[in-house]
């Protein structure tokens, strides 16, 4: 309910945008060192990645679709799960496509060696902030505060921001839709 009272200790309504900070500078180790944020969504288990290690999802190099405006809430960026344009998306496509169509602000991918300039460079083809965490080896809390140090100098309107790391790309849109409504405005 819009209406309710905040719930949880120290809880209160907040006025502004709910933007996105996504946590994409991590090195990949346990998939073979390949960039998460640049892995397919796929409906197709035994898909393969870059290694050749297998999993549930395909690690081809970024889409060459045209660029677009940024999306925006209600487009269609984000497919149908298991469709075949889903599949073509990356990890890092499908997260901003979800959290577009559920009503989030702007975004900014956090992203770091081996692989941040890939995937700073898939940020950018999506319209997405980037901001670079020198040394992801300090673990991800330093992404974490890179981000939202990002979040509060650049998006002034923000007034919360949803943390996401790349690699839960299958989050449903009602599942964000419902985070943003509950930090969304509403000063009643």
């Amino acid at each position: 309910d819009p209406g309710a009272a905040p719930r949880g200790p120290g809880a209160r309504r907040v006025s502004g945008e709910v933007v996105v900070v996504v946590l994409a500078a991590g090195a990949g180790r346990r998939l073979g060192g390949v960039a998460k944020a640049l892995l397919r969504v796929g409906a197709d288990s035994g898909a393969r990645s870059e290694t050749g290690a297998e999993s549930e999802t395909r690690a081809d190099p970024a889409p060459t679709a045209p660029s677009r405006a940024a999306p925006t809430a209600g487009s269609a960026l984000a497919p149908a799960s298991g469709s075949a344009l889903e599949t073509a998306m990356t990890f890092l496509a499908r997260v901003a496509a979800t959290a577009a169509q559920a009503g989030a602000g702007r975004a900014v991918v956090v992203v770091g060696p081996p692989h941040g300039e890939r995937v700073a460079d898939e940020a950018r083809r999506l319209h997405l902030e980037v901001a670079d965490n020198p040394d992801p080896d300090r673990g991800m809390s330093s992404s974490v505060a890179i981000g939202f140090e990002h979040a509060d100098r650049h998006f002034h309107s923000a007034a919360s921001a949803l943390l996401w790391p790349v690699d839960h790309a299958r989050v449903a849109r009602a599942t964000v839709a419902g985070l943003v409504a509950e930090a969304a405005a509403d000063p009643g």
